[in-house]
């Protein structure tokens, strides 16, 4: 069938008889395959305060899983979860989308027939590993000078890595994608790095030299025969005071996307990156890979260039909005291909397909993950309401229903709160994420090294809001 629209995709899909189960801890967490699909259905551990609107899209079932978990291998193995979606089996194929998978769910799926929609464990596990990004660089033909050592010999070899790499240098763990695991360190400040971290010493990291610029991210889809797709370019919000103050280690942690790159730098940040993203995507192909995958980038404005980081086997921290944003400039999502390659779909695409996504993007879009900022375990006792807020003086002041982009309209003083706003009795763990911000402007200034004053102030108000509900915790 050719693919021209997302009904096509949703064709497609029906055509197959298939059930789709998004499988995640909050009510949001993987809603993307709903804008894809018509029979979608969601199960999660958590009812938070976007419940009420994302029912009012499609079907979501809470379970009371052990411990309470948002794990969604915890969550897909619970026995009454099996039985519930083995409750449809008599009249439709299931499939379960969930994160990440692992050899109990893969056995979990083989034993009740359902066809898993993320990457076998095996495999993911290898490519989301340093050794195997350092691989594929040399693969497309990049080079990129860094050194890999034991920490243990990091002191004796100080000299000679900043004589090689400059006064300023990043370390990088050999586990952990999406900014974990990644330092920054400074000659001056390098004899405190162990306290800091709180790495082992037998650890193995790879150094590599600062680029000075600012962070770019690019989502792809691996096809089985229509090539490799590539998203619009995005900025990542690093470390960004005002969203991640209060978390450990905070500095590099990725916490948003702004998909507005300034002129000066858009069209040639966009072909760099999808030329990066399709030779990249090749090599994963070669190595057994479907669906969504993600590269990280910095953007060196000396020489104008992308420097690639790291590369993210598997749907990211930028979905759902990722999704909203595509449908909300009337594009083809790219969940829907990661779908369609999963449930081993015959489909073709009709269109350039890349290029067309990247023009007439007028709708604007950006999202914050605020972070639990009291540096303490919470619990709240009351609810805070999800939905589209505006601030009214110096308060914080519900407008209506919603949770995702497309539910804000007045785009210079709205915005959404959703993924895990608080409600009663729930944990927030210290370090640990709280909920999402969305906006349907342009929040960032200064190439993401900060946001504006007008998403400060209303990030500010909004933590003072929590910090009243934290008084009514219980004991």
């Amino acid at each position: 069938m050719k693919i021209q629209n997302i009904s096509d995709i949703k064709s497609v899909i029906e055509l197959g008889n298939w059930k789709i189960f998004g499988i995640g801890g909050l009510p949001e967490t993987r809603s993307e395959a709903y804008y894809v699909v018509n029979d979608f259905e969601l199960i999660c551990s958590r009812g938070t305060g976007e419940l009420m609107s994302v029912r009012k899209l499609f079907k979501v079932n809470i379970f009371d899983i052990e411990n309470n978990s948002k794990n969604g291998a915890h969550i897909i193995s619970d026995k009454k979860v099996v039985s519930y979606i083995n409750s449809f089996s008599d009249e439709k194929k299931i499939a379960v989308y969930l994160l990440k998978s692992s050899p109990e769910v893969e056995d979990l799926c083989r034993k009740n027939g359902w066809t898993l929609m993320a990457e076998e464990s095996d495999l993911f596990n290898k490519l989301e590993s340093r050794s195997f990004f350092f691989d594929l660089l040399k693969r497309i033909g990049y080079t990129r000078d860094f050194e890999i050592i034991e920490l243990r010999e990091f002191d004796n070899n100080l000299d000679e890595l900043f004589e090689r790499f400059g006064d300023k240098i990043v370390i990088q763990t050999f586990c952990g994608t999406g900014g974990k695991g990644t330092f920054i360190v400074q000659r001056a400040d390098c004899e405190d790095f162990f306290e800091k971290t709180n790495l082992e010493r037998n650890e193995k990291v790879v150094v590599t030299s600062f680029v000075k610029g600012f962070d770019i991210a690019v989502t792809g889809c691996v096809t089985r025969n229509n090539g490799i797709l590539s998203g619009p370019a995005r900025y990542q919000f690093v470390g960004v005071d005002a969203v991640v103050s209060g978390k450990d280690f905070s500095e590099n942690s990725f916490c948003g996307n702004d998909w507005s790159v300034i002129e000066e730098y858009r069209d040639n940040v966009q072909n760099q990156a999808r030329g990066f993203v399709e030779k990249m995507g090749k090599i994963l192909k070669e190595e057994g890979f479907r669906g969504i995958f993600g590269v990280d980038f910095i953007y060196n404005k000396d020489s104008k260039k992308l420097v690639p980081l790291e590369i993210n086997p598997r749907t990211l921290g930028s979905f759902p909005v990722e999704t909203q944003f595509e449908v909300l400039n009337q594009k083809i999502p790219l969940i829907g291909f990661h779908i369609l390659e999963f449930l081993e779909s015959n489909y073709e695409i009709v269109k350039d397909f890349n290029v067309e996504r990247e023009n007439d993007l007028k709708k604007e879009c950006s999202h914050v993950m605020l972070v639990n900022f009291l540096k303490k375990d919470l619990r709240f006792g009351k609810d805070l309401k999800s939905g589209v807020y505006h601030i009214n003086g110096l308060e914080l002041e519900f407008v209506r229903d919603g949770f995702q982009v497309s539910d804000i309209q007045n785009i210079e003083r709205e915005f959404v709160l959703t993924a895990g706003v608080p409600t009663s009795d729930y944990e927030y763990k210290k370090n640990s994420q709280l909920f999402r911000i969305i906006w349907s402007r342009s929040i960032q200034i200064n190439n993401v090294q900060a946001i504006d004053s007008r998403a400060k102030q209303e990030i500010g108000i909004v933590k003072n809001e929590i910090k009243r509900m934290v008084s009514d915790l219980k004991k």
